[in-house]
């Protein structure tokens, strides 16, 4: 083929997307239709239902502070036209058009992608015959190391070039050369000390082959294998994909290899699912390579940064800083794919139209500011987390904006916004030192329009700080006052409630307005409808935990005997609200061991809930385990369809219930340090139990897990199932603390009892699992004045974090 600019006349065949909108009820349709023109075209948009259009032209995704749709769309150079249909004020699904405009062709030079790039090397495949200048065939039948089926041959039956492309053909067929014979043949190319790059633009034009087994790859090999072995000095897949059409579905992979010589290499990367097939269509496939970060482009789209590799032999940024060379290759079967079936149709082609590499003019390293993207190519769905580290790329001043000129915390990316790594639950990175004037940008997609819950992770040492958010330069909250949490690695959660968000794509900007904190994550749920009420329909339910009741038992002033009672009414009253599930009791039923009228006035309480809730008391140190039994009979409990078992009485006892999609274990244990000679048994049977039950998400309440170590010991440190405790005994009102389990699973742990308040107002503890988001929050509520406590510890939220079983 001539050589021809990609903005000329090659010949593309571009795609067409139409998505039928499921809010709008109708479909979008552009005319004339996606492809290839030649002059300037003035582009109709129609929509069967919605009665305003917002459209973009510049690849970014459209809001409703784009460009409203009123007349037809005049383009004269490469465009893609998305179009975001808005129908009665619901929107729906974003459909595009991508356009090449041509001139009268000619032969020329491929232009720059835009300016500031310069064309270094580049293969157009417009000649006869494959460029031995350029390729050279690897002819080895020795499975590539990941036990491959092909024989690789120069052959012109496995790799030619036809009608401007080059053909890269896998054949089943018995073909037998020096490394014996293979039932499939196919070809890898390559370009060592032929076409070699260190740092720059890369593009190349496929389409791709289908069907099981089939594994094509367009990637990058060190030349001069500084760093030793594979993959010690590296590895850059431009592009994989497996299974194409089958398992694989439509599905293309960029990776990275890395840190030392096989066995102790490692690797990352990420998927990314184009909107047309890669095996119907040409897709442009490209990274951008500079010093210390790698982006991946799909037809110009954004969908992943790496920056955080590593090397045994030498410091950041190697092995990445030694040039590389380009690898061709369509493999049959090997461990990723497998081999292929009877599915599979032969022969199958890789069809190349260009590689191109290019380097930034006046460094020889890419443009380091481009036009702001979602971090990774991919809007971050709300409702759900935005980690603050993924803001988005772009330059200062447009993704973001920083009063340090580097990253102070030199971690992950390597812009001016300051990033640290955080030791808060679940690890990973935070944005830390934002100080006043500082500002963030993320783009977000929202899937229904409405008010939100923003959940913000922080951390401080200083006075408090101050914090908004805006969308199009619009307020979207009132300032919201970050508390002090203790520690810059000391982490809470602060709420913001009732942020009103559009349906679509858009861009949130976290304001600091009065700085000084870190922040590791925000999360976004659907705003709550009340304290008292919980969304049933996304699964959400509650548990209840009782604190020490002991004073309430002796009918004290400060403690009468009707607060407890009103408490336990108000659990009735509100079970369907909250959806309860199960109520733990925390032990110190009474005070006085077994003084009947005590225990008299306490179950009173208690047994408003039979026949209610499902709900499980526990002995505490005041409690005499045989007048315990006598109040809570085992036989009380064993006919519930939830009851799993229980160990000398009482006193030790699970249930067991799946809520949701969910399986959950409910397990109450004694192990109060005046029974030592009663503690191993106990903790002998509660270990059985969890070994027994690794997959279900287990709720243990115990009376005292910080005057023994017995729990944390024997339970919390040696099962990683355990998600969340809580215990009484300690008159301190409340505390929080995680234990590891042995494979990554994280206990949150409380300590809730009020018994040394001066007028106790029986509060309760509440959790409410919210499980579509992975999250839990907790309150802390009387009855009696029917008031939250408010300060720090005694409301949050955590992430469930639970290793495999």
């Amino acid at each position: 083929m001539n050589i021809v600019s990609t903005a000329l006349s090659r010949t593309f065949v571009a795609s067409m997307i139409l998505c039928f909108l499921t809010a709008c009820g109708g479909e979008g349709s552009f005319s004339p239709v996606a492809g290839t023109y030649e002059g300037t075209q003035d582009i109709t948009v129609t929509h069967t239902s919605a009665d305003t259009l917002y459209y973009t032209t510049d690849g970014s995704m459209p809001t409703t502070g784009s460009n409203t749709y009123a007349a037809p769309i005049s383009i004269a150079e490469d465009t893609t036209i998305h179009v975001l249909p808005y129908t009665e004020g619901k929107a729906g699904t974003v459909f595009a058009a991508e356009y090449i405009i041509t001139d009268d062709g000619g032969t020329t030079e491929p232009e720059p992608p835009e300016p500031g790039w310069s064309l270094v090397w580049h293969d157009e495949f417009d000649g006869n015959s494959i460029d031995s200048n350029k390729w050279q065939h690897a002819v080895d039948g020795n499975g590539g190391g990941n036990n491959e089926l092909q024989y690789y041959t120069d052959r012109s039956e496995n790799s030619y070039v036809e009608n401007g492309h080059l053909v890269i053909k896998a054949r089943q067929e018995n073909y037998t050369g020096a490394d014996g014979t293979r039932n499939y043949t196919s070809a890898r190319l390559s370009s060592p000390n032929k076409g070699d790059i260190l740092y720059g633009k890369i593009d190349v034009r496929a389409k791709l082959p289908a069907g099981q087994g089939l594994w094509p790859a367009i990637w990058m090999l060190p030349t001069d294998w500084v760093y030793g072995g594979w993959a010690a000095s590296g590895e850059i897949d431009i592009l994989e994909a497996v299974n194409l059409e089958a398992s694989g579905g439509n599905n293309i992979h960029g990776t990275l290899h890395y840190g030392g010589g096989w066995p102790n290499n490692t690797h990352s990367g990420a998927s990314y699912t184009p909107a047309t097939s890669v095996v119907d269509n040409y897709h442009v496939y490209g990274i951008e390579w500079d010093t210390n970060e790698i982006r991946w482009y799909v037809d110009g789209v954004l969908y992943q940064t790496q920056n955080n590799w590593w090397s045994d032999a030498a410091e950041y940024p190697a092995p990445f800083n030694q040039r590389f060379h380009f690898v061709l290759n369509v493999a049959v079967g090997g461990n990723w794919p497998g081999n292929p079936d009877g599915s599979t149709a032969f022969p199958q082609t890789m069809e190349v139209d260009y590689i191109r590499a290019y380097q930034w003019s006046d460094t020889g390293q890419p443009n380091p500011c481009s036009n702001t993207t979602p971090y990774g190519g991919t809007a971050v769905s709300l409702p759900g987390r935005i980690e603050a580290e993924n803001y988005d790329d772009g330059c200062a001043g447009v993704a973001y904006s920083d009063v340090d000129s580097e990253n102070v915390g030199g971690e992950y990316r390597s812009d001016e916004v300051d990033i640290e790594k955080s030791f808060d639950t679940g690890g990973g990175y935070g944005v830390g030192w934002l100080r006043d004037g500082e500002w963030i940008t993320y783009t977000v997609n929202v899937a229904e329009a409405g008010d939100y819950d923003f959940h913000l992770r922080v951390a401080s040492e200083g006075n408090g700080s101050s914090v908004r958010f805006s969308v199009n330069g619009n307020d979207l909250s009132d300032s919201i006052y970050l508390s002090r949490s203790g520690g810059w690695q000391t982490w809470k959660t602060v709420t913001a409630r009732g942020i009103a968000l559009e349906a679509g794509t858009q861009t949130i900007t976290l304001h600091i307005d009065d700085g000084d904190f870190n922040l590791n994550y925000i999360d976004v749920s659907p705003a709550s409808a009340g304290p008292h009420t919980v969304n049933k329909s996304r699964g959400e339910w509650t548990l209840v935990v009782v604190p020490d009741t002991q004073h309430y038992s002796q009918n004290r002033d400060n403690a009468p005997i009707g607060h407890m009672r009103t408490a336990f009414d108000w659990i009735v009253d509100t079970k369907d609200d909250l959806n309860i599930k199960f109520v733990q009791g925390l032990g110190d039923i009474v005070e006085s061991w077994n003084n009947s009228w005590e225990w008299d006035n306490s179950t009173s309480a208690w047994d408003k809930l039979y026949g209610q809730v499902p709900f499980m008391p526990i002995t505490g140190n005041h409690d005499d385990p045989w007048t315990m039994n006598q109040y809570f009979p085992v036989s009380s409990f064993s006919s519930e369809p939830w009851w799993g078992g229980n160990f000398g009485g009482i006193e030790n006892n699970y249930g067991l219930m799946t809520i949701g999609n969910e399986d959950y274990m409910f397990l109450q244990v004694e192990a109060n340090d005046q029974y030592s000679g009663y503690k191993a048994a106990s903790m002998n049977w509660a270990k059985g139990i969890l070994a027994a039950n690794p997959n279900r998400k287990v709720i243990l309440a115990t009376h005292d897990t910080w005057a023994t170590s017995y729990i944390k010991d024997n339970l919390l440190y040696q099962y990683d199932n355990v998600i969340l405790s809580n215990a009484g005994h300690v008159c301190q009102r409340e505390a929080w603390y995680t234990t590891n389990g042995p494979r990554g699973g994280v206990a949150q742990n409380f300590i809730v009892d009020y018994q040394c308040d001066a007028q106790e107002v029986m509060l309760l503890r509440y959790y409410v699992f919210k499980p579509l988001e992975d999250r839990v929050d907790f309150y802390t509520y009387s009855p009696v004045t029917q008031q939250f406590e408010v300060d720090d510890s005694s409301q949050g939220s955590f992430t469930l974090v639970q290793a495999d079983p």
